[in-house]
């Protein structure tokens, strides 16, 4: 009898360590998805920054090309040889 009451108290005590490591992890596990939840969220803001910006260059090059027109029809008003390629 007193060998099971030990055996029983050993696998109490292992029962026990198992549960304060669980816990352990487990607490771990939670700050690492904060900080990966956090992380996603400035990857987040910062591809909307970047698409914002894209569409701010692709506005800025549609004015660009439309310029580039108008100076290119004004240069071959002053000289039609510069029409010809």
């Amino acid at each position: 009898m007193a060998e099971l009451e030990q055996e029983l108290k050993y696998t109490r005590e292992h029962l026990q360590t198992t549960v304060e490591e669980l816990e352990t992890s487990n607490e771990e596990t939670q700050i690492h998805q904060r900080e990966l939840q956090s992380t996603n969220e400035e990857l987040q803001s910062t591809n909307e920054e970047l698409e914002t910006s894209k569409e701010e260059m692709h506005s800025l090059n549609e004015e660009l090309v439309t310029v580039n027109h108008g100076v290119a029809k004004q240069a071959r008003t002053v000289d039609p040889r510069l029409g010809t390629t």
